[in-house]
């Protein structure tokens, strides 16, 4: 993790400070994070950046946070990995070797404004070539001091390159720290492979090879259909962003959970896509699927990033039986789910022989599914009961179009957080409103 000062700058570059220990290729997950970032001009560099805050159940001493930070950086090869991109493309990681001491950059709740310096690290780009990929913000109670050993810090923010943690891994390392600053739990395994072993293993081994040619039917069959589109998009309106969140709506998605066994992905996937199809003509609605192939225990403990979009094709019916449409969604998503992983360089239209643009074969829409939610509002029910709609900024173009992001809160909410380009606030709320009434009338 990047050692810093109290006003945030760098202690030195990671050529200054560490030594390099091995190169290899990119994993699989980290080249479908590159290939998004790679052509983003300097100043949207950070719109691959995400933070998460959590607290802990008592407070700490920044010198035990410290330490704790330090066996994490020595651990996960990726909070310590830096990329050589002079050939774009084929980028090669670097591994630092571990750091003997990681300081901390603290923000005191009684004197500084947390939420903005909270913002300004996550706005801060990360220079993949020489910079640690995560930052850490420690939050202190009180005033500012000087005694490390003062066990003041309430909580802590985790910033990170997405290159380097999905959420998953952002999971992994929470519930590591509080193992090891002795909150419960016990700490992650150590994986049975370096990254670099893995990606060297994904471009060489028979196994993935034969993985690839499935993989490759796959895309083929859903680049050559013919999919719908938005009827009233216009990339001149700009972007758009807005969430809602619902208790209803969590103890409706858990009923059809439970009572159907089905996933709560797939209860959304199906209900994103009769939502969409109001605002779309003719033809199955091509989706990316988020998914971060963690699907058997050897990929468990890896902190890195593994989400990749596995596009499906569906056909959104709002006025159909979505009971009777949950089982099929289902099997349909988790075929797509269990290609993974892939050499996204492998399933382009030009790789699979196809004379078509990325642009003609780029998914409508994109869903996500996570156990946190970074940010926290209140939304009351509007006077038709439908769920207040929470605008906010776009803060990320990444993978833009129309890209749904459900959060499963601990709150016993759902929150449904919705991007888009070129849409206008009406489809923005219909969107929205569609998914949370087509749920709640099956439940």
């Amino acid at each position: 993790m990047t050692s810093t000062t109290e006003s945030g700058g760098a202690v030195g570059t990671a050529a200054e400070s560490d030594s390099a220990v091995g190169t290899a290729p990119l994993t699989f997950g980290q080249m479908s994070v590159w290939r998004d970032i790679a052509t983003l001009p300097r100043e949207r560099w950070q719109e691959a950046n995400i933070f998460h805050s959590f607290d802990f159940p008592k407070p700490v001493s920044r010198r035990r946070l410290c330490q704790v930070l330090t066996e994490l950086d020595a651990k996960h090869e990726s909070l310590r990995t830096v990329y050589e991109t002079e050939d774009p493309v084929r980028p090669r990681q670097r591994l630092l070797a571990p750091r003997p001491v990681t300081e901390v950059e603290v923000v005191y709740a009684e004197t500084d404004d947390v939420e903005a310096r909270t913002e300004q690290m996550h706005r801060r780009p990360f220079d993949l070539r020489v910079d640690r990929p995560v930052r850490v913000l420690g939050i202190a109670a009180g005033p500012p001091t000087e005694d490390a050993d003062q066990p003041n810090l309430t909580g802590m923010v985790f910033c990170w390159h997405h290159i380097a943690c999905d959420g998953w891994s952002v999971g992994l390392l929470v519930r590591e720290v509080l193992a090891l600053l002795g909150f419960g739990g016990e700490p992650q395994p150590v994986p049975a492979s370096s990254l670099r072993q893995v990606a060297e293993e994904q471009r060489t081994s028979a196994f993935w090879r034969t993985k690839l040619k499935s993989t490759q039917r796959h895309f083929r069959a859903v680049y050559e259909a013919d999919a719908a589109s938005f009827l009233d998009r216009d990339p001149e309106r700009g972007g758009l962003q807005a969430a809602i969140e619902s208790a209803p709506l969590y103890a409706a998605t858990q009923a059809l959970v439970a009572e159907h066994n089905v996933s709560l992905s797939t209860v959304f996937t199906a209900a994103f896509a009769d939502a969409l199809s109001r605002y779309c003509g003719p033809g199955p609605i091509r989706m990316g699927l988020m998914t971060s192939n963690r699907f058997t225990e050897r990929w468990r403990p890896y902190v890195t990033s593994m989400n990749q979009l596995i596009p499906i094709l569906i056909d959104g019916d709002p006025d159909g039986s979505f009971v009777e449409r949950l089982r099929g969604v289902g099997v349909t998503a988790m075929r797509a789910y269990r290609l993974g992983m892939f050499d996204v360089d492998q399933v382009t239209p030009a790789a699979l022989g196809l004379d078509l643009q990325p642009s003609e074969v780029k998914s409508l829409c994109m869903l996500n599914v996570m156990d946190f939610a970074p940010v926290e509002f209140a939304a009351e029910p509007t006077e038709d009961g439908l769920p207040e709609l929470h605008w906010e900024p776009v803060f990320s173009n990444i993978s833009a179009g129309c890209y749904l992001r459900v959060y499963d809160t601990a709150a016993s909410t759902v929150r449904l957080r919705l991007r888009t380009g070129g849409l206008t606030e009406d489809t923005v709320r219909g969107i929205l409103h569609g998914i949370y009434q087509r749920v709640l009338a099956a439940a």
